[in-house]
């Protein structure tokens, strides 16, 4: 579980991410609460990129995403933020993230 506000990992208060495996065992982002997340590409987005990105509530199979995609993300605070996956190993389960939250909705 990840707090995308506050960066805390299994805070167990305000997660907006969890990172899972689904019934077909692929890995996934799979948004909390009223957290919404959408792939963006291979391009940074800005504030505004994410601001007008297409987000929804379902979860994001990362398998077959290249190292380098980016999310763009609303978190249960109402915060837009941005990440990117800078590593993943669907052998050891670890996942990598660059992450910047704007302070403002």
């Amino acid at each position: 579980m990840l707090n995308m506000d506050t960066l805390a990992v299994n805070s167990g208060s305000d997660d907006d991410l969890a990172y899972e495996s689904n019934v077909e065992g692929k890995h996934a982002l799979a948004p909390l609460a009223n957290t919404l997340i959408g792939v963006y590409g291979a391009n940074q987005p800005t504030l505004s990129n994410c601001q007008q990105a297409s987000l929804s509530n379902l979860a994001v199979v990362i398998d077959d995403l290249p190292v380098g995609t980016y999310f763009c993300y609303r978190t249960t605070r109402g915060l837009t933020g941005r990440a990117r996956i800078a590593s993943f190993n669907v052998d050891t389960y670890s996942l990598e993230l660059e992450v910047l939250t704007w302070s403002s909705p």
